[in-house]
C-alpha cells in the first residue's frame, strides 16, 4: 500500500490550516490583545499590546498537531502554551510572567 497524502498541506510541507495569521485577547493579572502570524515552517510572530497601552513583540513555533510555544518580549516577558485547533482556528492557552508573578489565559481566532 502506498501512503496517504497529507491532507491540508501543500506539497508535504505545514498544514495550511494552521499557516495564517490569528488575532486574540489575554486576561488574567493583565490584559490586552494580540495578533500572530504562522509562516509555512511553524514559525509565530507578531505583537501584543496590554489595556495600559504597553507593547510588546511575540515570537514561538507551532507543531503540526497544533501546539505552540510562544514567547513575549516587552515590559514584562512571558511564556505562552496553548494550541490551535486546524479545524476551527481557534487558537488558546495559558500563560505566565517569567518571575512567575503573573498569569492568565489567552484565546483567538484564524484571521482568514
Amino acid at each position: 500500500a502506498t501512503p496517504s497524502a497529507q491532507r491540508g498541506g501543500s506539497g508535504g510541507g505545514f498544514p495550511d490550516a494552521l499557516v495564517a495569521p490569528f488575532t486574540g485577547s489575554f486576561e488574567g493579572a493583565d490584559s490586552g490583545i494580540f495578533a500572530v502570524t504562522v509562516t509555512d515552517d511553524g514559525r509565530i510572530s507578531g505583537t501584543g499590546q496590554n489595556t495600559k497601552g504597553q507593547s510588546f513583540s511575540i515570537s514561538g513555533m507551532v507543531a503540526r498537531n497544533g501546539a505552540i510555544v510562544m514567547s513575549s518580549q516587552g515590559q514584562s516577558s512571558a511564556q505562552f502554551g496553548g494550541v490551535i485547533d486546524p479545524q476551527t482556528g481557534a487558537v488558546n492557552g495559558t500563560w505566565r510572567t517569567l518571575d512567575g508573578n503573573g498569569l492568565g489565559t489567552f484565546k483567538g481566532q484564524r484571521a482568514r
